[in-house]
């Protein structure tokens, strides 16, 4: 098995236990780190829950110790996948890497965060690594992580390179405005127009720069009802029942009042409870009876503000991104069965099943 295979198989069964409790995540990631990253349990390389004393008999636990040779090499803290990266989380990995005196980190929630710890900075360097299909980050993780492999200054340069693209992709995405296509666009025709013959031909027109909400993850859009007929699929039978999903009803009139941003207009606030809400991956976000966008949900909170005086009202609210595209395409633009749009169906909020 290849490691682009162990990947993929690693994001179907994270897909499928989404919603589960950490012990279930802990077996499963002993079992791939035997199975898939070649450390064996039975030879001591794969230690769970060890018992570490500090102070005055305070006692912490590191989830997952990677050792070969009888040498720790790696910590890996795991937690429930619904759950958001917070502080806290980095903070109880740091300080495990110093009890153990390790570099290398891994911390396992709603997203990989593959880490290093620079004890000369006191900084842990970290780069995320989202479970989705043949993510080749996801594949590097597995190559640089198996035993047979398992380099840490190779782990270093790799978490290093990826978190200086990231700061370059940063910095030309700031130096991208109206202002620099203008005098770009403006070097280039001064090679065979005069400065005049420039700014009469240009005066006429507006450069706009508009971000890729897909890429924000925000879908941050002006919506409004089409003048033309929606495409979709009446069908019953064409709409899928898995993966699991909640629908949410909104409304062109509430994604204008939320600045034009569907995601904001779906996602909150909603009178529903959290037990139920919290065993659905997806919402589906629907307008007239028609998915507009699809969101993997991360994890529902409590609403934090509803009405002016800041009072909750008992809703909720979810943190989520936009799908991957082969979930995504399964439902956008199709219309919500019959069932779920019958006369008198008040609720905004429909479960799939």
């Amino acid at each position: 098995m290849d490691s682009l295979t162990k990947w993929n198989y690693i994001v179907e069964k994270y897909n499928l236990l989404y919603n589960s409790a950490e012990g279930v995540i802990q077996k499963e990631w002993e079992n791939y780190f035997s199975e898939l990253f070649e450390y064996k349990k039975l030879f001591g390389e794969i230690e769970s829950q060890r018992s570490m004393v500090i102070g005055s008999g305070q006692r912490v636990i590191p989830d997952i110790i990677l050792r070969n040779n009888g040498k720790d090499l790696v910590d890996v803290e795991l937690k429930q996948y619904n759950l958001v990266f917070d502080s806290k989380m980095e903070e109880q990995l740091k300080s495990y890497l110093k009890l153990l005196n390790l570099s290398i980190g891994v911390i396992i929630c709603h997203k990989i965060f593959f880490c290093y710890f620079d004890y000369s900075a006191n900084e842990l360097y970290k780069v995320e690594i989202d479970f989705v299909k043949d993510n080749q980050d996801g594949v590097a993780f597995i190559d640089l992580l198996t035993k047979s492999a398992f380099n840490e200054n190779a782990i270093k340069d790799f978490i290093r390179k990826k978190l200086e693209t990231k700061r370059k992709i940063v910095e030309i995405r700031n130096k991208v405005n109206e202002e620099f296509v203008s005098n770009i666009l403006k070097d280039y025709l001064r090679n065979e127009y005069t400065e005049e013959e420039i700014n009469i031909a240009l005066k006429d027109y507006e450069i706009k720069i508009v971000k890729n909400s897909k890429e924000l993850n925000t879908h941050t859009v002006k919506i409004a009802p089409s003048k033309s007929k929606e495409v979709s699929f009446l069908d019953d039978a064409n709409f899928p029942l898995t993966p699991n999903y909640i629908i949410i009803k909104t409304s062109y009139a509430r994604v204008n009042a939320c600045g034009g941003n569907l995601y904001d207009a779906t996602r909150h606030c909603w009178r529903v409870k959290f037990d139920t809400v919290n065993k659905y991956p997806y919402v589906l976000s629907v307008i007239e009876g028609v998915v507009k966008e699809v969101y993997k949900v991360k994890c529902w909170r409590e609403a934090e503000k509803w009405d002016n005086d800041g009072n909750v009202d008992g809703r909720f609210e979810f943190i989520g991104e936009v799908a991957i595209d082969e979930v995504r395409q399964l439902f956008i633009g199709k219309t919500i069965p019959a069932k779920y749009r019958k006369p008198g169906m008040a609720s905004p909020v429909i479960y799939s099943k």
